[in-house]
Formats: structure tokens, sequence, C-alpha cells
């Protein structure tokens, strides 16, 4: 055998032997290492477990059924309301009224705000009447007349409604209504019979 090829052997070293050994200990540390960091399935959290059952709620004492005192009325046996009683419209001799109202002012022929409570410092006040003389064949002349607290008659106005007037509106007014109290305005025919009256009150 040639000597030349012969390799020599060199006794392992210490400082050897050290490495190898990190080396192992190195390879089996990374065996258990790994990406997958999710939580380990508790097994015990998906077991079933029976629900405990209830007991059947007891109803309460106040639902009981109570038979009442009376039975109830049926309202096909109730009696009919008492019809309320028709108001006859006044008419003289074809003059007829149709609306009356006391107001403080006229305008486009109506009475502005018209109103059942005025005042003693109010100038003027007005009573404001709409009528009709369809039927009458001559013109009519009614009279207004405010009447006091103290029953006394204040202010004699004659009114113009001619014959055939479908829609008549007219007014008159005073200026002498200072008296506190309960007043009423009247329109009377040419005979004095009241054909229609207004109630109102003044204050102080």
């Amino acid at each position: 055998m040639n000597q030349n090829d012969t390799k020599p052997s060199f006794p392992m070293t210490s400082l050897a032997r050290r490495a190898a050994a990190f080396a192992l200990v190195a390879g089996l540390a990374l065996v258990g290492c790994g990406d997958d960091d999710r939580t380990p399935r508790d097994e015990s959290a998906s077991a079933t477990v029976a629900p405990t059952p209830r007991p059947a709620p007891e109803p309460p004492a106040n639902l009981a059924t109570v038979r009442p005192t009376a039975e109830p009325e049926s309202i096909l046996d109730a009696p009919d309301p008492t019809p309320e009683p028709e108001v006859e419209r006044p008419s003289v001799d074809g003059l007829d009224v149709r609306r009356v109202a006391v107001a403080r002012d006229i305008e486009g022929r109506e009475p502005v705000d018209p109103d059942t409570t005025f005042f003693a410092e109010d100038a003027k006040l007005y009573a404001h009447f709409e009528l009709t003389n369809r039927e009458g064949t001559e013109d009519r002349h009614p009279m207004v007349v405010f009447v006091g607290p103290d029953g006394q008659d204040r202010g004699l106005i004659e009114l113009d409604v001619p014959a055939g007037a479908p829609r008549w509106r007219t007014w008159a007014y005073s200026s002498h209504i200072q008296m506190p109290g309960d007043w009423r305005v009247e329109l009377r025919d040419e005979e004095g019979r009241v054909l229609t009256d207004h109630e109102f009150t003044i204050e102080e």
C-alpha cells in the first residue's frame, strides 16, 4: 500500500465534540416549533348538558273570572236620543231674519269679530242683521232698539228692506251703550212686534 493513499486519522478534539452535541440539541428543539398559534380546543366545552326542566307557572289569582253584578245594556235596546227642538225662524209677512250679531265695526257689509262681551269704553256698538223679503210685495221698515240693564229702550233706528230682496244685510249702531250689565238688541216690525233679539254684556 502506498503511504500517500492512506488518510491520516485525527483524534476528535474536545471542541469538536461540544459542537456536535450543540447541533443535536438544536435539531431536537426545532421539532416542536411552528406558525399555528391557535388555541387548543377544549373538549370539555363541547359536551352536551341537558337543561334543567322548569315548573309550569301558576296563574295569578287576580285573573279569575268574576261575573258582573249587572248585565251590560245593549245599545240596540237604548232609547232614541231626544231630538233637539227646531228653532223657528222669525218671519212676519214675508220678512225673515237669517242672522243677527253685535260687533264693534262693520267691513264689507259684515260684522268684524262679533262677540257677546264688550266694554264701557267701546265707542260704538253695531247690531248687524241679515234679512230676506223675498215673498214680500212691499218695502219693509223694521226698527232696531237697544234695551239696557234697567229695561229702558235706547235708540230707535229704522231700517229699509226692499220688496223681493232675497238677501239683505243691514245694520244700526249706538254710541250710548256704557252702562255695565246685561243688554239685548231687538228687531221689531212696524207694529212693534219683536222679530228677533240678541243678548250681550257690557263690562267696566
